[in-house]
């Protein structure tokens, strides 16, 4: 998707419909600025969104980009929730508060992480204009990853060093309810038409399942050894990374500073078939893969390996599509 712009390494990206938004960097450096661009998937045309970026969380739904700009300084202030529509550059501040990350969006509606005494909360909001809520703040817990779709919310919430359990809330009710899974990983979850999909941890190994939020039903997709960022969900097709294994990885020729370690396989479960298959083998990818609403599936892998000083830290990344 990115392979035309040579010499970039893309760290974080989302898709939907005919545009994407991704974070950059020089790949030949470490500790250059981000740059934060909009890319019309259907011309190829780009447009900077923020240079430099500061990170801090980005999502997106149609044409609306939402991200974070971090406040700096010594005395900075409160972190800010910018909204963008890419078709037409238009953006406006939507809501502040300290320490903002790891948000998304549905519609109308933003969710994100916000630090609160001791911890950290869910916050949730309608960008019609109503005053951000916070889900079940609970001191010296710390809330991850929040994920919505529609009336659903889904989150991790744990301790430093402990598990994380998950939960559910629905905006329509009201109700924020336990998903009763206390081994979760704390960006293990994603949610998509009522099906909640997420990583627990079976007697040291992995599991990735789908839960039924009307019925409270689970199944078992696939065992992992150790997944990447979390799975990503939409209209039943489920995504996600697992490291190679160590038995079967195939040393590159040439590169001695990267193993097994650095390299993962891509997986794809259609609910409508039952099955799971594997997309992609030996692949460098760094961040989740991401379902798009064109029932493809998206996920950083590596271009060309240049020297063999080429690390995990400066191999170029695109974005790539199956």
């Amino acid at each position: 998707m990115t392979a035309d712009l040579s010499g970039r390494r893309v760290h974080e990206f989302v898709v939907s419909g005919q545009w994407m938004v991704y974070c950059w960097t020089p790949a030949s450096t470490s500790g250059s600025p981000n740059h934060l661009v909009a890319r019309n998937l259907s011309t190829n045309a780009e447009t900077e969104i923020e240079n430099p970026w500061p990170g801090g969380g980005l999502a997106m739904d149609g044409s609306r980009a939402v991200y974070v700009m971090r406040a700096t300084g010594k005395n900075a202030g409160p972190d800010t929730v910018v909204l963008c529509d890419v078709s037409d550059g238009s953006r406006r501040d939507v809501a502040q508060a300290q320490r903002i990350r790891e948000l998304d969006i549905s519609g109308n509606r933003l969710v994100w992480v916000q630090d609160i005494e001791r911890g950290s909360a869910v916050a949730v909001m309608d960008l019609n204009g109503t005053t951000p809520q916070l889900l079940d703040p609970v001191t010296g817990y710390y809330a991850h990853e929040p994920r919505i779709d529609g009336d659903h919310v889904v989150w991790a919430r744990g301790k430093p060093n402990q598990g994380f359990s998950l939960f559910a809330h629905n905006i329509a009710t009201g109700v924020t309810h336990s998903l009763n899974v206390e081994n979760a990983g704390r960006d293990a979850a994603d949610v998509s038409d009522g099906f909640v999909v997420y990583f627990a941890k079976d007697n040291d190994i992995w599991t990735l399942y789908a839960h039924k939020l009307d019925t409270g039903e689970s199944r078992a997709i696939a065992q992992v050894e150790r997944y990447i960022d979390g799975p990503s969900v939409r209209e039943g097709l489920v995504a996600w990374i697992d490291h190679v294994p160590k038995e079967e990885f195939k040393p590159l020729a040439g590169h001695p500073l990267l193993d097994e370690r650095d390299f993962r396989n891509l997986y794809c479960y259609d609910a409508g078939r039952g099955k799971a298959r594997l997309l992609a083998a030996n692949i460098f990818a760094l961040s989740r893969p991401y379902v798009g609403d064109d029932g493809h599936v998206y996920a950083t892998a590596q271009r060309q390996l240049h020297t063999a000083h080429d690390t995990n830290v400066t191999t170029p990344l695109d974005v790539r599509r199956w």
